[in-house]
């Protein structure tokens, strides 16, 4: 895996200047022209504002998203940002420079239009800035000492410390306070950006030239426009886990919930109703958390491999197991524990969470014995960190 996660304060200067005809209109109105769920605005003076869509957004004014919560803001009507769930923004304008810092959260920009040679638009998060010439793309900030930056469209220059480095559509780059820069491909998109950018015809097309990946309508992801606009799903893929020809989704998302960090997996058909979910799994996060494809039996499964922080692990699996009665069914298929605890199985072929461990050496050692060799890698997904999500590859 190449890709490094940064732990320090990273400082971030992706500079540039939005050009347009001196004639423009000036990018210093700012709305609130849509919002969904649990959306809080907050005044220069941190009084509350009741939301509304048009509501004009000032200097020293803050917008925060709940967990079910989206907003999206616009500049003179061809400057579009949308906030993610549990987001939260605070807004400084001097003149026709115009900066949104974002404390927590996820933020997605589409600039259609350019801003005048005067004018400036930066998206701040502690000591890093992002500004944008005409591009599309997302800023995901954790936490105060991580930024990082996913292109759509057009090209950035990022500056850490002394070093500097350019990123174009399709690319995506993590920047550290001590000078280094990450740079790497992406290949997954999460929720809350396709379901914005599917939305847009001209835009999705634009992507699918411009980096491969296809958002379009005609995508058959399409018909999973809500499931995949809901949530922090950070990782989609068709994959043919039962063997019958016809492909199931997964998805992989992560959450905070009561102030933990969590994640996990869906999978979903497409049923006579629609997208349907047969399957899911995952918890609070440990340490560090491995998604990857394996094989077992000629069907694929999903290994979900988590570090404790305590030097144990926990490794499990999740597939479908056909029945006694011929159907075929998700579960969790196999789970051990720091090579030293072991799940026992049902009749039903999944693992048999009524029981605890088996932890008698004798019985312990048989199950490893039967769990060995039973999977075949195939090859690696993404990993999590609680915060941090770095795709395969």
């Amino acid at each position: 895996m190449k890709a490094k996660l940064f732990r320090s304060v990273a400082l971030c200067a992706l500079l540039a200047l939005l050009f347009a005809s001196c004639g423009g209109p000036a990018a210093t109105a700012m709305k609130l022209v849509r919002y969904e769920g649990a959306v809080r605005v907050s005044d220069a003076d941190g009084k509350n504002v009741a939301p509304a869509e048009a509501l004009g957004l000032y200097s020293g004014y803050g917008v925060a998203t709940e967990q079910n919560g989206y907003a999206w803001i616009d500049l003179d009507s061809v400057k579009l940002i949308k906030m993610d769930n549990s987001t939260e923004i605070e807004i400084a304008k001097n003149g026709k420079a115009l900066e949104i810092e974002v404390l927590s959260g996820n933020l997605f920009f589409n600039i259609t239009e350019p801003l005048a040679p005067d004018e400036t638009l930066h998206i701040r998060a502690s000591g890093m800035l992002v500004g944008i010439r005409g591009t599309c793309g997302w800023v995901e900030v954790p936490d105060a000492d991580t930024l990082r930056v996913y292109l759509l469209e057009g090209s950035v220059a990022c500056t850490a410390g002394e070093s500097t480095a350019t990123i174009a559509a399709g690319e995506m780059a993590v920047l550290s306070a001590d000078g280094s820069i990450e740079t790497q491909s992406f290949t997954a998109v999460p929720g809350f950006v396709w379901a914005q950018v599917r939305d847009d015809e001209a835009l999705a097309q634009s992507v699918l030239e411009a980096t491969g990946i296809d958002l379009t309508p005609a995508n058959p992801l399409s018909a999973f426009a809500e499931v995949l606009g809901s949530g922090n799903i950070v990782y989609t893929e068709w994959i043919d886990f039962d063997g019958d020809g016809s492909d199931e989704l997964l998805t992989i998302y992560t959450e905070v919930r009561d102030g933990y960090y969590s994640d996990g997996l869906r999978i979903y058909q497409t049923g006579p109703d629609g997208p349907r979910c047969v399957g899911h799994g995952g918890s609070n996060t440990h340490s560090v958390e491995t998604y990857s494809l394996v094989e077992s039996g000629g069907r694929l499964f999903v290994r979900r491999y988590s570090e404790d922080g305590y030097g144990g692990y926990f490794d499990e699996y999740y597939g479908f197991v056909r029945q006694s009665d011929g159907t075929l069914r998700w579960g969790n298929t196999d789970m051990e524990q720091s090579g030293k605890w072991i799940m026992p199985h049902g009749e039903d072929g999944f693992t048999d969470w009524s029981n605890s461990y088996e932890s008698d050496p004798g019985k312990a050692q048989a199950l490893f014995a039967a769990l060995q060799g039973k999977y075949t890698p195939v090859r690696e997904l993404l990993t999590y960190d609680g915060a941090s999500v770095t795709p395969a590859g």
